[in-house]
């Protein structure tokens, strides 16, 4: 019997060993920017943790990565750069054979805060860029002269190894402007990232979210402009640069659908964040399983691999493997192109 179950979990470690881990870490929610789609930058209760709590977190993340073939740790926010642990958290990265990446208005970048970025072990940047117009672009991000600024940095990381990423959101006020910032963005050798607008961060989800008055200026009701920024960006993938389009063609199809009916996107029962390798790390250190769920942990004082084994996470994950709930999230943040490969198959 004792036989069994070692083999049991050296199969299950191998296993496991195919897959990759990915790490969210936002080091705070405080950001200088007032984005129409965002409201983290209202958050007033801005925990912050020390460099030794973070370079904590890190050895705790270390320990469970190893698990894992490889380990990517995305940086967010809020805006990532206002916190001063942020170049810390890169440096770590680094060290532990991480792949560090960060996502960003774009707003901060200095000589030397790219310099020292690039010293630091950053391997990408995602900046958001939400139109090829300046005063479309500022509007929708709340800040004048965000355009300039972000075209600025983009010109300084292209003088650098460090892979850059254009994410743009796709809602009413820029739907005629999103294949000009793909194309752009390929003419350059950039990277390009669409995503459907959903459900403003620290907003409850809920479905017809956009059908609130308050947030009703967001979503696109032209579905014939809806269909012709979809077809373009399919034909931009086909052509010969398609590999700069990040987005699936699948996933493309995904926001066709889900702009024609948010709550008809596809049936489903559970997802893959069940499967413990996509991990997000709030300011506090709590560890989620579903961001939508109440933490399972906090990495400041507990360890990781304790957490992963805990009631909690098993509550978590038992929870997620029979949600059904129509998460806007797994079309964009929480994409999975295998995932969703078989329930497409299901449904022929």
């Amino acid at each position: 019997m004792k036989l069994i179950k070692n083999l049991f979990y050296k199969k299950k470690k191998k296993i496991q060993k195919r897959r990759d881990l990915r790490v969210n870490i936002i080091p705070s929610f405080k950001c200088n920017f007032k984005c129409n789609m965002c409201n983290n930058w209202q958050v007033k209760d801005n925990p912050s943790l020390s460099a030794k709590e973070w370079t904590n977190i890190m050895s705790n993340l270390n320990s469970y990565s190893k698990n894992f073939k490889s380990t990517f740790i995305s940086i967010g926010g809020g805006e990532p750069y206002l916190h001063k642990s942020v170049f810390l958290l890169m440096k770590k990265s680094k060290e532990y054979g991480f792949i560090p990446d960060i996502s960003t208005n774009g707003f901060l970048f200095s000589d030397s805060i790219v310099k020292k970025s690039v010293e630091s072990g950053l391997h990408g940047v995602c900046i958001s860029l939400d139109s090829h117009i300046e005063e479309t672009h500022d509007k929708i991000r709340g800040v004048k002269g965000s355009y300039a600024k972000i075209l600025d940095s983009i010109e300084k990381f292209k003088t650098t190894d460090v892979v850059i990423n254009l994410n743009t959101v796709m809602m009413k006020q820029n739907l005629s402007d999103i294949v000009p910032v793909a194309s752009y963005a390929i003419e350059n050798s950039i990277f390009f990232n669409l995503q459907a607008i959903v459900v403003p961060f620290q907003e409850d989800f809920k479905d017809n979210w956009f059908k609130d008055t308050k947030y009703s200026y967001l979503w696109p009701n032209d579905l014939n402009e809806v269909d012709y920024v979809i077809d373009e960006l399919i034909k931009l993938k086909k052509g010969k640069l398609g590999e700069k389009i990040v987005n699936s063609t699948n996933q493309l199809e995904l926001f066709r659908k889900y702009f024609y009916n948010s709550t008809d996107i596809y049936e489903h029962k559970g997802c893959h964040l069940s499967n413990l390798n996509y991990l997000p790390v709030n300011p506090d250190g709590s560890l989620f399983i579903c961001p939508f769920d109440k933490p399972v942990g906090n990495l400041k004082n507990q360890k990781i691999n304790y957490i992963l084994r805990s009631d909690n996470c098993k509550k978590a994950v038992d929870k997620i493997k029979i949600c059904t709930k129509k998460c806007h999230f797994l079309i964009n943040c929480f994409y999975d192109e295998k995932e969703q490969n078989q329930k497409l198959s299901t449904q022929k």
